[in-house]
């Protein structure tokens, strides 16, 4: 299926409640095969027009593995096309079965003529992939991009990650201090057994003396 929707974005303040607004992409068939959620001040320099044009179900590239929804997005303003956001632009695209553990969602750089990853962290919602772009071009899941979907080379673990070695750092200087603050105790305990037994000798030789003298 293929389908087209227009939005008019504005950053003026006409958003009064100054929230993000979420836009259903449904086909001629009526399926809905993606969303796109749009942030209040996603036109720096005023009133534009975002065309988005989506196709579904198109057939796979023999050298890439592309997920079934592409999408067009341009951004248009009285002055001509739109390159800079003022906000990110979420794009959820729907990819209902097959392995995605390695997906990202993948622009098409002009430049190259090829996929690239654009955000390699996605969140899953239903049946949805959502990622975010700060540009505006062709836009599709790439399902081989190696991004990230829990696989060891997932590269949105990496705040997991450094939580759990901060954690672990604490760990090991609490340990640290525990062992010192033993050793402490230790050395204490022993400096007054030995000054304990020098008292304890000292008064036995005293009382030995005394009794000498007497």
């Amino acid at each position: 299926g293929i389908g087209e929707t227009q939005l008019p974005v504005n950053s003026n303040g006409d958003n009064e409640d100054n929230q993000r607004e979420e836009v259903n992409l449904v086909t001629d068939t009526g399926s809905t095969v993606g969303s796109i959620v749009v942030p209040p001040n996603l036109s720096p320099s005023g009133p534009a027009i975002l065309d988005v044009i989506f196709v579904s179900n198109v057939p796979q590239p023999a050298n890439i593995k592309l997920g079934s929804v592409i999408i067009d997005i341009n951004l248009r303003n009285e002055f001509g096309e739109v390159t800079q956001l003022g906000e990110p632009l979420e794009i959820c695209l729907e990819q209902p079965d097959g392995d995605v553990d390695d997906a990202c969602l993948s622009f098409f750089n002009t430049e190259t003529r090829r996929w690239e990853c654009e955000d390699e962290c996605l969140e899953k919602v239903g049946d949805q992939y959502c990622g975010e772009t700060n540009h505006l071009t062709s836009f599709a899941l790439l399902l081989d991009g190696g991004g990230g979907g829990g696989g060891g080379d997932d590269p949105c673990n990496s705040n997991e990650a450094d939580y759990i070695f901060v954690w672990l750092s604490l760990a090991a200087v609490a340990l640290a201090i525990c062992c010192i603050i033993l050793m402490i105790l230790i050395v204490e305990i022993r400096f007054r057994k030995k000054q304990y037994e020098r008292t304890s000798s000292f008064n036995r030789m005293s009382s030995r003396v005394s009794q000498h003298m007497q």
